[in-house]
């Protein structure tokens, strides 16, 4: 063993990590890490959004300049089932999450996706972890990698969760690679979506505002007991129309901040106001003479939405990158450190077109991979670059599904096939209608073809759905634009979206799960010409012999079941004990 490896192995047996940014995946990561290894794990998170108020960390509030997002997230039960007993007990207490949406292929062991609003599950987190001050260290601090640099290197991981504009992602750009934006462009072009959120308090029940969500790409609806997001994708020409202005100054600003105010609404009728800029959300004060503000009302009554039941309007901005690598050693090991290996996280490793509900499920998957990979791995001493190779595989499985069905819901084909980004498909609709070129009787048919075919695919998973006649009374109460918007936009694509879903266990085994032995990668490919081992064969042997017996018996007590009804008297009493006899045998 060289003089290296010697003083390594001295180094401690405490494996030592560094969290940056406190959201829902930073936190569930150190939460998820000190559930498996106790005091074996000293971990440290950081966030500039916390301030200390006695003995606990808390969340700022607005007075202190810090916005929380009361957007309302679906977790997936892929996800949440495998994060802590004692994190779903918070999180999930009664009142504070619906089950708005069906069940899917990420719905596992009989249990469906939830819906809680973003500042709740971050409320939750952040309280149990203050209770875990033995193994987590909360530090209410911006990250800085260059004045944290020697604490870094005294560190065994550097774990990045510091969202899609992450600094120490970038701080680190030459070791994690440069982020391809030409996967996510249409001819040359980066695809960009601008999203309104408008908090609202919708009066539909779930049922039909899930049908009226999916079938259209305008509008996403998604809530807590009808209190939530309703969500707008915009036109670059609507983009253009998203300005505050400050009334004192008469200077406008750009709403579509890289951390985007929230205005809220006042006590004037249709006066929204940033707290943090004070200025008002200019289209609201033009109403009918913004062409944004009189689409906006289209989609409130589109959900049902009263406008005294609009709250708050917020914007921003959504594109994706594909990254090269989620892993990668910062600092080699010395005499005097073990040796630092980053890893990115949530937004910071695979930022998310929200649209298909995903983004926060990808990163507690991430978190999951993370803390099993680095529980299994870690030997009171430094890693190596091979420990990570399942989790670096993992990440690029997530980058594969994830964007794979986000792109699907930032672009469609035109009648030709060709490919073209949906927000130009709504401009399509908006420019048709304000050109006269519509029916509203035939746009009508056209959405209560779809919301009955959907309906038909949906009525196992969801109960409640609406009738047709509910429906078409619903639609003709719209006006002929957001119709015409609507038809253009064109319907979820599930069969392209849908499919096999990302399993951590796959690659990781569940701690929790019956004697915890470790996976059999065979289980994701298995090779046709491998050999396979004595002991599998002749337990194969003993399955086939079992198969057999099974088969051989059922058909049997088939065939005598039939045969019964013919007999009559002892012989039919007798007939009933062989098939009892032949079950018994079967089954031993």
């Amino acid at each position: 063993m060289s003089k290296m490896a010697d003083v390594n192995t001295n180094l401690g047996t405490t494996l030592k990590v560094t969290v940056t940014g406190g959201g829902p995946v930073g936190l569930s990561f150190a939460l998820l890490l000190e559930s498996l290894m106790g005091s074996k794990v000293a971990i440290k998170v950081y966030d500039g959004r916390w301030t200390q108020e006695g003995a606990r960390i808390v969340w700022k509030g607005e007075e202190q300049e810090n916005a929380r997002r009361q957007q309302v997230v679906t977790i997936q039960s892929r996800q949440y089932l495998r994060l802590p007993k004692e994190v779903r007990d918070r999180v999930f207490q009664e009142g504070c999450y619906s089950e708005m949406w069906p069940k899917g292929p990420d719905s596992i062991r009989g249990y469906g996706p939830r819906n809680v609003r973003i500042a709740h599950f971050e409320d939750k987190l952040l309280e149990l972890a203050n209770e875990k001050k033995e193994s987590i260290q909360l530090i209410p601090l911006r990250f800085d990698p260059e004045d944290r640099r020697d604490e870094i290197k005294s560190q065994h991981a550097l774990v990045i969760c510091e969202g899609a504009q992450s600094y120490t992602r970038d701080y680190f750009a030459e070791k994690f690679g440069s982020a391809d934006k030409s996967m996510y462009s249409l001819e040359g072009d980066h695809v960009q979506d601008v999203i309104l959120g408008l908090r609202v308090k919708s009066d539909l029940p779930d049922p039909m505002a899930v049908l009226l969500t999916v079938t259209q790409n305008r509008f996403l609806l998604n809530s807590l007991r009808g209190d939530g997001f309703l969500n707008m994708r915009l036109t670059d020409e609507e983009v253009e129309e998203v300005f505050g202005i400050d009334l004192k100054s008469k200077k406008f600003r750009d709403c579509i901040q890289s951390s985007p105010c929230v205005m809220e609404h006042t006590e004037k009728p249709g006066e929204f106001k940033s707290t943090t800029y004070s200025t008002l959300f200019l289209p609201a004060m033009l109403r009918e003479g913004s062409p944004l503000w009189t689409r906006i009302q289209g989609g409130l009554k589109l959900f049902q939405i009263k406008e005294e039941n609009l709250s708050a309007v917020t914007a921003f901005r959504l594109a994706m990158v594909h990254r090269p690598r989620f892993t990668a050693q910062l600092y080699p090991p010395t005499q005097k450190t073990p040796g630092t290996f980053g890893f990115l996280l949530g937004d910071a490793a695979n930022a998310i077109h929200f649209w298909p509900g995903r983004g926060l499920n990808s990163g507690i998957a991430s978190a999951i991979s993370l803390a099993r990979c680095l529980k299994l791995n870690w030997r009171d001493k430094g890693f190596r670059e091979a420990d990570f190779t399942r989790h670096e595989g993992l990440m690029a499985m997530l980058q594969y599904r994830h964007k794979s069905r986000a792109w699907r819901t930032m672009v469609t084909t035109d009648s030709n096939g060709n490919p073209c980004a949906i927000k130009n498909k709504i401009k399509q609709g908006i420019v048709e209608s304000e050109n006269g070129k519509f029916n509203k009787d035939s746009d009508i048919d056209e959405l209560m073809s779809r919301l009955s075919q959907i309906r038909s695919r949906l009525k196992q998973r969801i109960s409640g759905l609406p009738s047709d006649n509910t429906l078409r009374q619903h639609l003709r109460e719209l006006d002929p634009q957001t119709l015409r918007t609507l038809v253009v936009s064109g319907s979820w694509d599930t069969f392209s979206v849908g499919g096999e879903e990302v399993e951590v266990d796959l690659l990781f085994s569940d701690p929790d799960s019956v004697g915890g032995e470790e996976v059999d990668v065979d289980l994701l490919f298995s090779d046709p010409d491998l050999p396979v081992p004595p002991e599998r064969k002749q337990a194969g042997k003993v399955l086939a012999g079992l198969t057999a017996r099974i088969l051989v018996g059922v058909a049997l007590a088939v065939g005598l079941y039939y045969l019964i009804p013919t007999l009559g008297g002892e012989l039919s009493d007798s007939l009933h004990n062989i098939i009892d006899e032949l079950l018994v045998q079967v089954t031993l």
